[in-house]
């Protein structure tokens, strides 16, 4: 038995979710198309033998294409709300859900590169012996 409620949003709220899942899913093409691009550039360097190049832009590669994958699953469940009747808050759930999963990957992100500039900071201080580079 469905346990869920059925509410349904008014046409001004489903206007700004329609929007809100446009624009999510056109974000997520066009990552999904530097995903792609980061793709050529990898075979690129690989073609040159430049490995830290294809490190690089492979992390670009898996970063882009994950980002835009969420982004457009979450935009097709955000549009599923306006396109159907009486599951308006089991598809407000996954898409959120899928919101949720773009900014965890985006926090770790950002932790990650904290940590990085710190280690660059104290490798910085270590081999300068703590004086500024003018």
């Amino acid at each position: 038995m469905d346990t869920e409620k059925n509410y349904e949003f008014d046409s001004a709220q489903n206007e700004t979710i329609l929007t809100l899942a446009k624009t999510l899913q056109f974000v997520g093409a066009v990552s999904l198309v530097l995903a792609l691009v980061f793709g050529l550039g990898i075979m690129g360097s690989l073609y040159h033998a430049e490995w830290g190049e294809a490190v690089y832009q492979g992390m670009f590669l898996v970063f882009t294409f994950s980002m835009g994958t969420l982004m457009i699953k979450a935009g097709k469940e955000f549009q599923a709300i306006v396109a159907t009747s009486g599951k308006d808050i089991s598809h407000l759930m996954a898409a959120l859900d899928n919101l949720r999963q773009i900014y965890s990957v985006l926090s770790v992100i950002i932790i990650l590169f904290v940590l990085l500039l710190i280690v660059a900071l104290a490798v910085s201080l270590v081999y300068t012996g703590g004086k500024t580079i003018a």
